[in-house]
């Protein structure tokens, strides 16, 4: 599988800005997809793929913040 990024673009939150990244992949056949991946820490990520760049980037723009929230309120529940 090859892979390139295509762009990097910020998101921002109530805990400040976060880097996502949109890649290019392509399958073994050629068949490209497109993936945007968000590091919220180490090991951890959001990552949606979809069959465009733009459709990928603006469903991370949609999926992150209720992805972020439900990280912050699992490390709530952690730390009591």
């Amino acid at each position: 599988m090859v892979e390139k990024t295509l762009r990097i673009f910020k998101l921002e939150g109530e805990t400040g800005s976060l880097e996502v990244r949109v890649h290019r992949r392509s399958r073994n056949r050629g068949a490209p997809f497109y993936s945007s991946e968000l590091i919220l820490g180490p090991g951890d990520r959001i990552v949606v793929d979809a069959p465009s760049a733009p459709l990928s980037e603006r469903r991370m723009r949609l999926i992150a913040p209720a992805g972020i929230y439900c990280r912050k309120k699992l490390d709530g529940m952690e730390n009591k």
